[in-house]
């Protein structure tokens, strides 16, 4: 319901509040779909048992949740509580050696955090996590800053019809009582090895490659932070030189670094925008590796291109007809396609992403009797972990991960995405019968 207020506002263009003009609305959401995602994800939570974490350390934000002096949306720091403001209604905090405000009436849901919690003192350290950009050069934050426990891990999830872009269920967070944010919209992360089936993608249209076209591995040395050099290895062996499809299915990292040297950098991304994808940047090869940052729908939409062979990725859209207090149509969903890619190129990786499921990295999410392809990818430490899997018409991308950036044992694209993705897929599209 949130996700579809807020496109409802995004697409809301006149002088009538969207909160007090009568608008109907039709979403895309699928109710069986959505319950479905939703009994998956709450069956998977009872296996891995999600803790709470506490604050028993004080840390700086990461650097990723800093940019230009913004603190991003959905990024959790600690603040340091200076005094109550009760004219304003909240308290003065500490952002960073900046002047923060932090509203009382978001002070409800630290209970679970923090026993008896709903009174902050002065000098006491607090997680905060933003819902809009906070300003750190600014005495004032721009949104609401809300309190809340951190959940360790969290979850996101969304499933796409690809042809037309419809949402059709959309999971946002563990426990959206605490956590309002939703991930599977707003929260950008790295995306790893996702990326890896686009640079092959890019190859087959430039260079002409095909899935047993054979590509290159080893070590290689590429230059790092401070002049520093760093080396790229393979943690899946694969004997002599592999193919196309061998090189997506075992996820290697020198194949797909030597591919994007192979490319170069800038030929690669003039694809990505012909291809009318969500915009990434790169300034360096460690792209090949998933160093970009998306939301499981921008990378759900990424996958919508392979899964309609090539032809357009439609915007995702969680609204389909928008009528007012008057009964008048206002505007029509935004299925913007902006590009496209060889059916031919997309021929070249499927094999590849099939034998992900079959053979490769993506085992767990194998489904007897349905046909899958995905991919797996994860981030440093197990930050974040991602499955990203194509069933007919659908595209389905989960995330497993921490709201703070900090390092989760065990997890990965392969043991944990992969499991919650086979979780939903039988949930959703059933095992098939015999």
């Amino acid at each position: 319901v949130d996700a579809a207020i807020v496109e409802l506002r995004r697409r809301i263009d006149g002088p009538v509040s969207v909160d007090t003009g009568g608008y109907q609305v039709s979403t895309s959401i699928s109710v069986p779909f959505q319950r479905s995602m939703n009994e998956a994800v709450r069956r998977y939570l009872g296996k891995v048992r999600p803790r709470i974490k506490t604050a028993n350390s004080v840390n700086d934000a990461p650097d990723a949740c800093v940019h230009n002096g913004v603190l991003r949306p959905g990024c959790p720091v600690w603040a340091r509580v200076l005094s109550e403001d009760e004219e304003r209604g909240g308290y003065l905090a500490d952002l960073f050696g900046r002047l923060g405000w932090i509203p009382r009436d978001s002070l409800e849901v630290v209970e679970p955090y923090r026993p008896g919690g709903g009174v902050l003192k002065p000098g006491e350290w607090v997680k905060v996590i933003p819902l809009g950009e906070v300003l750190l050069a600014s005495p004032r934050v721009t949104e609401e800053v809300l309190l809340q426990p951190l959940v360790e891990p969290q979850i996101a999830a969304v499933l796409l019809h690809a042809p037309t872009g419809a949402v059709l269920a959309v999971y946002g967070g563990v426990d959206h009582r605490y956590h309002p944010f939703n991930r599977a919209i707003s929260a950008h992360r790295q995306v790893g090895s996702t990326i890896k089936p686009f640079l092959y993608l890019a190859a087959a249209e430039i260079l002409g490659w095909e899935a047993d076209t054979e590509v290159p591995i080893g070590s290689i040395d590429l230059p790092g932070a401070g002049g520093r050099k760093w080396r790229v290895r393979d943690t899946h062996r694969l004997k002599g030189t592999p193919t196309l499809t061998d090189a997506l299915a075992h996820s290697s990292n020198t194949a797909a670094v030597r591919t994007l040297r192979k490319l170069q950098l800038a030929p690669f991304l003039e694809k990505w925008r012909q291809w009318g994808l969500p915009e990434i940047e790169g300034d360096n090869l460690s792209l090949a590796l998933g160093n970009v940052e998306m939301s499981p729908m921008e990378l759900a939409q990424c996958y919508s291109l392979l899964a309609n062979y090539g032809a357009c990725a439609p915007t995702p859209t969680l609204i389909w007809h928008i009528v007012d207090g008057m009964g008048n149509p206002v505007g029509e969903a935004p299925r913007f396609c902006l590009g496209e890619a060889s059916r031919t190129a997309v021929d070249a990786v499927l094999p590849g992403l099939h034998a992900v499921v079959e053979e490769g990295t993506g085992r767990h999410a194998s489904i007897p009797g349905l046909v899958v392809a995905g991919k797996t990818g994860t981030t440093t430490d197990g930050t974040d972990a991602w499955f990203a899997g194509i069933v007919s018409e659908h595209v389905l991308v989960v995330w497993v991960g921490s709201d703070d950036h900090e390092p989760i044992p065990g997890n990965s694209g392969p043991t944990t995405a992969a499991v919650l993705w086979k979780e939903i897929a039988m949930e959703t599209f059933g095992a098939p019968q015999e």
